[in-house]
C-alpha cells in the first residue's frame, strides 16, 4: 500500500498505515514532502517499508515495491515457522525448557508451567541456576559441554524449583544444543521426565552424561520432521524406506537434520533476543 503521510482528518499517514498493518497485515510504503527527522522516526516504528521524498521517480518506486513484497513475504515464513515451533514445543506432554547461551530461560513450555506452578514471564530472562534447586558443580560442566562442544547430556534425579506446591523431582533431565541455520549452537534444551527411560534392553539408562559416541552405539538418529535417518556408516540422511531395505531392526534416537534444523530454527536468536525478560543480576526465584 502506498501512503501520504498528510492526510485530512485527524489522522495523519502513519497512524492510519499503523492500524492497517495490524489489522491486515498489508506492508505500507510512505509518500511525503517531508524528510524530517521526527516525521521519518515515526513512520520507521509504524513498520514502514520504505519512506519515499516526492517528487518520485518510476523506478525508484517499482524497486522499492519490489523490496517491500520479498521483505514481507519472508517475515510472514519466519514469523510462521516461529510460530509453528512454538505451538509443536508446548504441545509436548514432558516439561520443556530452553536457555541461551548465557543460561537464561528463553523458553517455559505449557507442560512446564503446569508441574511446577510458574508462568512463562515469570521465569523467562531468569539464570536456569535460579529455577534448579542445588544446581551442582557437574551440572554446570555437563551444561557447558553441550553449549560449547554440541553434546548431548543426561541428569539424573532433578530438582525444579516448584511456585505451588512445592519444588518438583524429575527422574531425568535430557539436554540437546539448539543451532541456528549456520550450525552455530545459540541454546540448550532441556527435557524433563517423571520416570527414568529404559535402554534397548529394557534396562534403567544410567545416571550420567550421555555421550554422542553411545547414542550411536545404541541408537540410529532420526530426524523427527522429514523422517530421515543418519546412516551411522556412510554419514548420510536417508530415507526410512531405503534404510530398512537394507538394515535389520534398529532402536531410534530423535535428532533435527541440518536442513530441517534450518527450517525450523532460522532467525531463532533473534527471538530469544526480542523475548528475553531482563533481571537484577543475582535475583532468586525464592
Amino acid at each position: 500500500m502506498l501512503m501520504d503521510i498528510v492526510l485530512r482528518g485527524n489522522k495523519d499517514g502513519i497512524e492510519a498505515a499503523r492500524e492497517i498493518y495490524n489489522r491486515f497485515d498489508i506492508p505500507v510504503i510512505f509518500l511525503t514532502a517531508y524528510s524530517d527527522t521526527e516525521i521519518l522516526r515515526r513512520a520507521w516504528k509504524a513498520g514502514s517499508y520504505a519512506y519515499l521524498i516526492k517528487p518520485i521517480r518510476e523506478k525508484e518506486l517499482l524497486s522499492n515495491i519490489e523490496i517491500a513484497l520479498d521483505r514481507h513475504d519472508r517475515e510472514k515464513e519466519l514469523k510462521h515457522r516461529e510460530q509453528w515451533f512454538s505451538a509443536v514445543m508446548n504441545n509436548l506432554s514432558e516439561p520443556m525448557i530452553c536457555v541461551d547461551r548465557d543460561r537464561q530461560v528463553c523458553f517455559f513450555n505449557t507442560s512446564a508451567q503446569m508441574t511446577t506452578g510458574w508462568k512463562r514471564e515469570e521465569v523467562l530472562g531468569r539464570r536456569l541456576e535460579q529455577l534448579i534447586a542445588n544446581f551442582s558443580p557437574w551440572q554446570e560442566r555437563t551444561l557447558q559441554a553441550v553449549l560449547d562442544s554440541g553434546s548431548f547430556q543426561n541428569w539424573s534425579q532433578v530438582e525444579v524449583r516448584g511456585k505451588q506446591p512445592a519444588d518438583r523431582t524429575f527422574a531425568e533431565a535430557h539436554l540437546s544444543p539448539v543451532r541456528n541455520e549456520h550450525g552455530t549452537i545459540v541454546g540448550c534444551t532441556l527435557i524433563l521426565f517423571e520416570e527414568p527411560l529404559k535402554d534397548p534392553e529394557g534396562a534403567e539408562c544410567e545416571a550420567g552424561p550421555v555421550s554422542q559416541e553411545t547414542i550411536r552405539k545404541n541408537y540410529e538418529i532420526l530426524c523427527p520432521w522429514c523422517k530421515k535417518i543418519n546412516n551411522s556408516s556412510s554419514g548420510e540422511w536417508e530415507s526410512l524406506e531405503s534404510f530398512f531395505q537394507n538394515n535389520p531392526r534398529y532402536s531410534l534416537y530423535h535428532c533435527t537434520c541440518p536442513q530441517c534444523a534450518k527450517w525450523l530454527f532460522e532467525g531463532m536468536e533473534k527471538s530469544i533476543e526480542s523475548e528475553k525478560i531482563r533481571f537484577p543480576e543475582g535475583e532468586n526465584l525464592h
